[in-house]
């Protein structure tokens, strides 16, 4: 199971994090793990060389983290965050047995 958590500060992400694999198919032919990671990296990316905006970002084995630096970048970036959390909210609709979200109020 994928776990997003999003930590939320009033509207605004300040931070986001995929967690764990999905197990739905093997490994190259995963479509739920690719989804995720696809929104992952694209609005990280967007967030970086679309808006200029420096992020913290944590990658490793089953794990994405984006934290930003501080809370004006993460109002800057709202769209690009709203993005995110359709996406995923999308694939939880679709896959609820292999991800899940979470939002967290700070």
């Amino acid at each position: 199971m994928i776990r997003v958590n999003l930590y939320k500060k009033g509207d605004f992400i300040i931070k986001y994090e995929s967690l764990g694999h999905s197990d739905s198919a093997e490994r190259g032919y995963d479509i739920i793990c690719a989804g995720v990671s696809i929104l992952d990296y694209s609005v990280a990316n967007a967030i970086k060389y679309k808006l200029g905006i420096e992020t913290k970002i944590l990658i490793d084995d089953g794990k994405f983290i984006l934290e930003f630096v501080n809370e004006d970048d993460a109002k800057r970036a709202r769209d690009a965050l709203l993005v995110y959390e359709v996406g995923i909210q999308n694939l939880v609709d679709e896959y609820p047995e292999f991800v899940s979200i979470e939002i967290k109020e700070d």
